[in-house]
């Protein structure tokens, strides 16, 4: 119960940060910001996400909010987990698609998401959802393949699906 409820929260903190990245005032990627001679690497295509703020960082904050999640289950396979957020975040600092402040704040918001949700997965109403769950093992299971599919792509299908519906609500 504990890492599906870490699932959950990790995901809204992604959500959470990308309304915040709409609503919030722009944050401009170092790999736009002509005062920092961002130097651009090979493969990294220069306009990418150019009309984006980049404060908080959405991937920062699923991926330390799933280990945070794995943590709280196996410290030994959160550990690994913490590995791989960092790597992969810093990844995103090295293509210019975010600064260390980005990432900082996006995997603060993933952690103290996770850690709320801690103290709700402990309640009656969470323990009855899980046990009505287990009756359904197969719908279960494949929700959850399904929600760590998603998680894995970034949620790229329903992102593009909803670019394509603003703007043909624009025009």
């Amino acid at each position: 119960m504990t890492l599906l409820a870490g699932m959950v929260a990790a995901v809204g903190a992604s959500i959470l940060s990308r309304v915040m990245q709409l609503s919030l005032p722009i944050h401009v990627r170092p790999l736009h910001d002509p005062a920092l001679h961002f130097r651009v690497p090979s493969g990294i295509d220069p306009e990418a996400l150019n009309h984006w703020s980049s404060f908080p960082g959405d991937h920062a904050a699923i991926l330390f909010g799933l280990a945070c999640a794995i943590s709280g289950v196996s410290p030994v396979a959160g550990r690994a987990a913490y590995a791989v957020a960092i790597v992969l975040n810093f990844g995103r600092i090295y293509s210019g698609y975010h600064s260390p402040s980005d990432i900082l704040s996006g995997a603060l918001l993933g952690i103290l998401a996770v850690k709320l949700s801690r103290s709700l997965a402990c309640s009656d109403l969470s323990k009855n959802f899980y046990a009505v769950l287990m009756t359904k093992k197969p719908l279960f299971y494949a929700c959850a393949f399904y929600l760590s599919v998603c998680i894995g792509t970034m949620f790229d299908d329903y992102r593009a699906a909803a670019a394509h519906l603003v703007h043909a609500l624009r025009h």
